[in-house]
Formats: structure tokens, sequence, C-alpha cells
């Protein structure tokens, strides 16, 4: 939802804006069509990307057949394929790279000669972006958090609903060879321009924050102005995020504690150096269990995300991950098939080694089906060896017994019992 919110800021003041989300309140066709009919539009904008394009190609076909106004894509297909989708669906206008650019809005105002992060069309040909060289810095009209206040999103992080998403910055300043996000050109918002925000947050009635920066305290002395501006202003927020091992010394998890963070999801990946430094981690094991150490004597948990069936992969590598994400003690766990995404390192790594091939686009880390082969695993024994991973650390009597007695509230007991699902889910039926 943030790059919905985010669009919206920029959009309000200009046009007036109605959201809703199919897959959230479970419409079937037929209804998102009803919904579609009843409001007469301007201009559609929808997310997509390569797990749902297929369908979503479909239903809003049907929704420009009965709305003839311009349609706009944004997701991540559209990151890697957005002149190829233009040339082949007629139906679409234009799509979004850079949801954090105001080029929507002259898009929209028809000052096309001021739009240089989107593909649209212009007759019958494709207009191509025309990037022009911007500051690291970045502001933005504060996002509209309203607009999903009133949907069923749910974390098992979230302590009270309803919570927001909020984004500090844009892409991320490390190269992991496997993240899409090395590819982008790494941006950062003002201090003040983000304690706005969250003041308008707090405004709404939200006590609970994610963070969806892709390393909370990257650049250090910003994030630690933050957190000391949310301290100072007393918002006492319950607040979670992603982050790197090697960029919060003791310093800078007591600051992030003090300030309300409860839980980090940090990037384990792997528990064999080589293949830390084949892609590009930058940091070894005794600073991920340094880390591990200090968040937990802070009070803060953790969440390790390991990711299994890189090419390098053989069956002990993958068992001696699990076991390391067990030695870390981490409060949860994230297995994550190894994904190809456009743009990366190990995308050239494995179509040079034939495991996948050229036109091998439809992925997902999430685990709803595997993209790769290693050197020496099939795809269907990474999936066993992903259930294995799920059933030896989380039905474990001692971690089972952890997890009991941390809950505090009946929605904390909810929570949980969801979150239990899913993860037989994934031991039983392998997604």
């Amino acid at each position: 939802l943030v790059d919905f919110n985010i669009l919206g800021g920029i959009i309000t003041g200009y046009f007036d804006i109605e959201y809703f989300d199919a897959v959230v309140n479970k419409y079937d066709v037929s209804t998102c069509l009803d919904k579609v009919s009843k409001i007469n539009y301007d201009y559609i904008i929808f997310l997509t990307g390569y797990v749902s394009f297929d369908s979503d190609l479909s239903i809003m076909k049907k929704v420009k057949a009965l709305k003839n106004v311009p349609m706009i894509a944004i997701g991540d297909i559209v990151l890697s394929k957005a002149d190829e989708l233009l040339s082949e669906n007629e139906f679409l206008d234009a799509a979004i790279i850079d949801f954090t650019s105001p080029d929507i809005l002259n898009y929209l105002k028809g000052n096309f000669d001021e739009v240089y992060s989107m593909f649209y069309k212009k007759g019958n040909e494709i207009i191509r972006p025309t990037p022009k060289k911007n500051s690291k810095i970045f502001s933005i009209p504060i996002p509209r958090h309203d607009l999903g206040m009133n949907y069923n999103y749910r974390h098992p992080f979230v302590k009270r609903y309803p919570f927001a998403t909020l984004l500090t910055d844009y892409g991320c300043p490390f190269k992991c060879k496997f993240c899409v996000y090395s590819t982008f050109r790494y941006r950062y918002r003002p201090v003040v321009d983000v304690l706005e925000e969250l003041r308008y947050i707090k405004n709404l009635g939200i006590s609970d924050i994610f963070f969806l920066d892709q390393t909370f305290g990257s650049k250090q002395d910003r994030y630690m102005e933050l957190c000391d501006g949310m301290i100072k202003k007393g918002f006492h927020f319950d607040w979670f995020c992603f982050s790197r091992v090697d960029v919060l010394d003791h310093d800078m998890l007591s600051l992030m504690k003090q300030s309300g963070c409860h839980t980090i999801m940090f990037g384990v990946e792997s528990a064999n150096p080589e293949i830390l430094k084949e892609y590009g981690k930058g940091y070894d094991h005794k600073k991920i269990r340094d880390t591990f150490r200090t968040a937990k004597k802070l009070g803060i948990k953790t969440m390790g995300t390991f990711i299994l069936g890189l090419p390098e992969e053989n069956r002990e590598s993958i068992l001696k991950t699990i076991e390391f994400s067990k030695e870390l003690d981490c409060d949860y766990a994230s297995f994550n098939f190894a994904v190809p995404r456009m743009g990366t390192e190990l995308r050239k790594k494995a179509l040079k080694e034939k495991l996948i091939s050229e036109d091998s686009h439809k992925m997902d880390q999430s685990g709803s089906f595997i993209t790769l082969d290693t050197a020496t695993l099939t795809k269907g024994e990474i999936v066993k060896l992903r259930k294995k991973a799920y059933k030896t650390f989380y039905l474990r009597p001692t971690y089972l017994w952890k997890r009991l007695i941390s809950i505090d509230s009946l929605e904390q007991l909810i929570v949980q019992l969801k979150d239990g699902i899913k993860i037989i889910q994934n031991i039983i039926l392998g997604r």
C-alpha cells in the first residue's frame, strides 16, 4: 500500500481519489467490475506483478471495456518489462517506474515535457523515460495513509490495528547480488519530512508503524536523528523494520528501542561464509551473532531471513543454514527461495549456468512456486528442504513455549494463531 499512499499524496489537491483493494476484500471479478462501473473515473492506476499479472491482465482489459479511460500500471513487473507490456497490450496507456516522483501528477495534468520516469503512449508511439540527474535527497507530500485504514491489512509483528507502512528512503545503498533493490539509485527523505508524516499518522489514531526501508540504519546519523526526534516528540509508536547486522551497533539499537522499535528483520541469508562473500553481503558470521545477541539483550525481537537454493547450494549447505537459524536463537525465521530477479547478478549467473532460460520471468520468493534448480538439487528437493527448515525451527518445544508465554493480549493471540496456520501450510503444503 505504501506506493499508493505516496501516489495519493502527490495527486491530492488536484484530483479526487477512490481506492479499493480487491484482494484483501476478496472481491470476485464481477464485484470488481460492478464497483468500477458506478464511478466516473478519469484515470485508473492499478498495481500488478509477476505472480499475478496474467489474471490482472484479464480483469483490467474488462475494466478498460467498461471505462475507456487511461490505464496506468505500477508494480515489480513494470520495472523490467514496461516497454514490452505497453507494446503488447493495447488497453495499457502508461507505466510508473518511480512512485516517489512527481511525474504522475505531470502526466495526469498533461505536462508531458516534465515526465521523466514513466513509459506512456502518445498516439501510436511509446514515449520512454528520459532520466534526469536528481539529488540523493528527495521530498514528497505527506502520503495518504487514510486511504487504506479501513482495509483488513495484517502483519504478524503488528500489536494494534490499523497500522501504517512508511518509507523514508528509496532503493538500497548496498549491492547484494541477489537483490533487485541494489539496482535502484539510492535516495532518502529529509528527517524533518518523515517526522511530519509521523505526526500526521499519530493524528489518525495509528500507533503501530512498519518502516519499509530496505536497510533501517544504513545512513546512521540520519536514522539516529529520526529516532531521537520520535522520542523528543513523544510519539510512543510501536514499530518494526528491516536492517543489516553491520549497520546497527549498541548505541543505534539502544536508541531504536527507546523510540519504540520492538522487532528487526535481518537478512542472514546463509550459514556459509563463501556464499555471503560471493553475493556481496559484506559481513561475517561473527557480526551476525554479535548483533543478534545485542538486540536480544536490549529486548528487541529478531527475525532472520534465509535464502535457500542459490546456484552453489547443495543439501549439506542448506542443512547447515537451517541449523544456524536455530543457533542464532532468533524469534522468527523466514526461509525464502532464491529468485533470479531481472537486473540482478544472480540472474546473470543463473542464465550463464543454464539454470533458467531468458524467458523465465514469473517468480515468487514467498514460496508459491520455485524458479531455480541448483547445480546439485532439483526444485522439488529444495521445496522439501524448505519444509524441513520450517518444521525444525518452529516445532521445537522450547520455541513453542517461548511464543506461548509472549502473548499478552487477545489480539496477539489471534495474530499468533493465524501465523501458526501459515507456518503449518509451509510445513505440510510447502507454500
